[in-house]
């Protein structure tokens, strides 16, 4: 069977909630806390034999990924989507300062008001890094970059983002086969299986 036969399964993990993400703040690179490192010790999901672990470069990533007993490769394409002004900063404060931008960035995924980067670029970058992947894989990251991940499987409309939900501490696969993407399963919790 050639290469391009072989299905290859991505499945993505999603960390616990940061002190901030529970606040209504923009994340910055905010390491887990101690309840989110206790319930991550609480799960008892594997790694499947052959598979590579990756993870964004953002600390709480990777102390998920650290937090269930693995020891992922960083990836700065899986890295959370880049708010740049916004980063620290919670949505009612910016609601109150640039009500325009925030509904702007809230209906538009090409509107980076934060200066940032937008969701159309965030999910450009995702599809390249999964159309790049050659083995099956499990990838600590973040509800955006999943979302992102979910449109490029489904060859949705980029808009489309706006309307996937990833929550925290959940997994979602993908399988891709012949050069076609997959949806096995989204936002399920971890540690349910």
């Amino acid at each position: 069977m050639s290469q391009q036969g072989v299905p290859v399964r991505l499945t993505f993990l999603t960390p616990p909630a940061t002190r901030e993400q529970r606040a209504g703040i923009f994340p910055s690179d905010e390491p887990l806390g101690e309840e989110a490192i206790a319930r991550l010790g609480a799960v008892r999901w594997r790694v499947r034999v052959g598979e590579r672990v990756w993870s964004s470069p953002e600390r709480r990533a990777v102390g998920c990924a650290e937090g269930l007993g693995l020891t992922p490769e960083v990836a700065p394409e899986l890295r959370e989507c880049d708010f740049d002004g916004w980063r620290g900063r919670g949505l009612e404060e910016l609601c109150g300062e640039d009500a325009d931008g925030v509904g702007q960035w809230l209906e538009d995924v090409t509107a980076a008001p934060h200066g940032g980067e937008s969701y159309a670029e965030l999910m450009a970058r995702v599809a390249g890094w999964m159309d790049g992947l050659g083995e099956a894989a499990v990838v600590v990251t973040h509800a955006s970059v999943v979302r992102a991940a979910v449109v490029h499987a489904l060859s949705a409309p980029v808009e489309a983002f706006l309307r996937v939900e990833v929550g925290q501490l959940t997994r979602t696969e993908l399988v891709r086969h012949r050069g076609q993407w997959r949806l096995r399963s989204v936002g399920v919790p971890l540690g349910s299986e």
